[in-house]
């Protein structure tokens, strides 16, 4: 009866220590304007068709190819700095929104 006993005590032991020796925390990432986004201020993020993350900030878009951003502004084009939203279109085009000026379309780098 013992041995049964110390047997179910063992178990119920690793049973609660298990769940903490195998938790993982998931990788987290911030990125802010010194790793090279446009701006810490940050209004809408998406992911588009080629697995790009698009952010729509203050001082313009970047885009995140997983290691560097590429920033639009309107040194690039763009009617406004100010973007606040993004979306990307069926042919895979990408719009950005402000709310004064409009919308820009960005299309196969152009």
């Amino acid at each position: 009866m013992k041995y049964i006993i110390l047997n179910h005590f063992i178990i119920i032991l690793y049973l609660i220590f298990a769940s903490d020796l195998f938790s993982q925390t998931p990788p987290f990432y911030h990125y802010t304007s010194s790793e090279g986004l446009a701006s810490s201020q940050v209004y809408e993020m998406m992911q588009d068709s080629d697995d790009y993350m698009w952010f729509a900030t203050a001082n313009g878009v970047s885009q995140f190819d997983g290691h560097k951003f590429t920033n639009y502004s309107t040194k690039d084009g763009l009617n406004s700095n100010s973007i606040i939203c993004l979306t990307e279109g069926n042919k895979g085009e990408i719009y950005f929104g402000n709310e004064k000026e409009g919308f820009n379309i960005f299309d196969k780098g152009k």
